[in-house]
């Protein structure tokens, strides 16, 4: 999936998921939501990934 798609399924800019691919931001809770529903991924699956420091 390309930049541009993704952001015409999150409804957002190209440049704001430039911003999130370089950890200079990070989406908002409805679009996060939306991002998980995009690439398939339940919470869960999302969480376990995610390191706690």
């Amino acid at each position: 999936m390309t930049r541009e798609e993704l952001a015409q399924s999150l409804n957002c800019s190209q440049s704001t998921i430039y911003e999130w691919e370089k950890d200079n931001a990070l989406p908002q809770l409805p679009t996060f939501l939306k991002l998980l529903n995009v690439f398939h991924i339940s919470c869960e699956e999302f969480m376990k990934g995610v390191e706690i420091e």
